[in-house]
């Protein structure tokens, strides 16, 4: 019987990947204190409690790059493919939008 030699993988700045998708995760969709989402809370102060939501996409951006980047570290690869299915999420829901207005306008 052959075993499978895992490959170790360390610590990097590809770890960083996997905390920064969970953060964005949480940034776009934790909801508190009668519905303000956790991104408002923290831009309130800067003026930009509005735009929360593209500072997530652009945090699952900087987890995409991160993690194909620097593959080789730990979690790294989990924090790229979650990166990717929250802006493939992310696109699916923009076109969506897009094309539902559109029939609403139109019929």
């Amino acid at each position: 019987m052959k075993l499978i030699a895992l490959e170790k993988k360390s610590f990097g700045l590809g770890s960083i990947s996997l905390v920064i998708v969970v953060f964005a995760a949480l940034f776009n969709h934790l909801s508190f204190n009668r519905g303000v989402i956790l991104g408002e809370y923290l831009l309130k102060p800067i003026g930009l409690s509005n735009y929360y939501a593209y500072a997530g996409v652009l945090l699952f951006l900087l987890a995409w790059f991160i993690g194909k980047r620097y593959k080789k570290d730990l979690f790294a690869r989990a924090g790229f493919i979650l990166s990717q299915v929250f802006i493939w999420m992310y696109i699916v829901i923009f076109v969506l939008g897009i094309v539902l207005n559109t029939i609403q306008v139109f019929f």
